[in-house]
């Protein structure tokens, strides 16, 4: 029913192109490089931008259905169109996939540094309480009789 509203029909199906571009690349993006965790936390907090970036992308992708409006004339230039429209989807799809895959590496990046920077009480707690030192210690044998659960 959507489609019969006329602004609705050049608006709707880039939009619904978009959020399927943010909710594929962006997994894609980030599927091989972090963690679950690490990727819901990204994706939940970078949302806006994201959905941003597929609508944009979707709009993009919408460029190509610009040559098929061109009524009679696109059949007397299909050998030319039709090459030029595969062209448009391919820079397309090469644009959005660098472009996202680009926002969402930077993006891990940053929420791992933000992670890791500890307090400088825990950096200084660490440098000085370090494992190597307790297993360098030396090990003081109980008794045969201290043992928990031992008979006496």
């Amino acid at each position: 029913p959507l489609w019969l509203v006329p602004p609705l029909v050049l608006v709707l199906p880039p939009l619904i192109w978009g959020w399927l571009t943010y909710r594929v690349m962006s997994y894609d993006a980030l599927a091989d490089h972090a963690s679950r965790e690490e990727r819901a936390e990204i994706l939940q907090s970078h949302r806006l931008p994201l959905l941003g970036m597929g609508v944009l992308s979707g709009f993009l992708g919408a460029a190509p259905s610009l040559l098929w409006a061109s009524g009679a004339m696109f059949i007397a230039m299909a050998p030319i169109l039709v090459p030029l429209a595969v062209w448009i989807y391919t820079l397309v799809f090469a644009f959005s996939s660098l472009w996202f895959g680009h926002y969402c590496l930077a993006a891990l990046e940053q929420f791992r540094k933000e992670k890791s920077a500890l307090p400088q009480e825990l950096r200084t707690y660490a440098a000085t309480h370090s494992i190597a030192d307790k297993a360098l210690s030396p090990v003081v044998p109980r008794p045969a009789g201290s043992l928990p659960g031992s008979l006496p």
